[in-house]
């Protein structure tokens, strides 16, 4: 699977920086310079973040998927930037790791594991001394009318729910290790939160009893925020359609 092949990939890697190409997908032929560019200047970055671009079949281009612009924050720092930036940030092709910080800190994509991206970025930028994020499209993301993403039955979806659910879980976890600004974390639980009540509305109805119960064990309805009057609004709706 996607995961295994990736953390070979990273035990035989022996350059500065790892960064990750899917099958299908295509980078920049720039790139690899622009990286060098802030490498040079930044010699200790942990991580450096860029824009991509969705593709499709017909080799039209789509949707930009666009991060905010920054130089050297912290992992704190960085987390807060993207998710205000309300923008999908968790695949690990759109980012370069130092592979000395990625190997001491042993990260590893989650082997079996569905949302595996979801499940380990989060925590590697969080655990960054220093993030940078640069406006320049580097990677184009193929759009296949027959990804196994694309090809979804009842079983899959719940596999995806509960595999989103067990990297929640280690989410929360390394939330509360580092992200030491109180409002950075509740907002970093806020968002983890909603993305696995959001995986209610796909599950066949045979299985949403038993997610849901999951989910109330856990109180992850309590992890939302209710910071404005359409997000009170939202909380109040969900706790009433699914956790009363």
């Amino acid at each position: 699977g996607l995961s295994d092949a990736r953390n070979f990939g990273i035990e035989k890697a022996v350059g500065e920086y790892l960064l990750f190409i899917d099958s299908d997908d295509f980078v920049s032929l720039e790139l690899l310079q622009k990286l060098a560019n802030v490498i040079e200047n930044e010699p200790s970055v942990d991580s450096i973040g860029f824009n991509a671009q969705l593709v499709f079949e017909d080799d039209s281009l789509g949707e930009i998927i666009k991060k905010p612009t920054f130089s050297g924050l912290d992992g704190q720092s960085a987390i807060n930037a993207f998710i205000d930036n309300k923008e999908y940030f968790e695949p690990a092709c759109f980012y370069a790791y130092r592979r000395e910080f990625f190997i001491q800190n042993a990260f590893s994509f989650a082997k079996g594991r569905l949302h595996e991206d979801f499940g380990l970025i989060p925590k590697i930028i969080m655990a960054a001394s220093k993030v940078t994020s640069i406006d320049f499209i580097g990677y184009y993301y193929f759009q296949s009318n027959q990804s196994i993403t694309r090809l979804i039955t009842p079983e899959k979806q719940l596999k995806r729910a509960v595999d989103g659910l067990f990297h929640f879980d280690n989410l929360y976890n390394a939330a509360n290790k580092f992200l030491k600004d109180d409002k950075v974390r509740e907002k970093f639980n806020s968002y983890i939160a909603n993305s696995v009540i959001t995986r209610i509305r796909y599950l066949h109805k045979r299985y949403k009893k038993e997610y849901i119960k999951q989910l109330k064990e856990r109180k992850v309805i309590n992890l939302l925020l209710a910071d404005t009057l359409k997000r009170k609004i939202k909380k109040a709706l969900l706790k009433f359609i699914y956790f009363f």
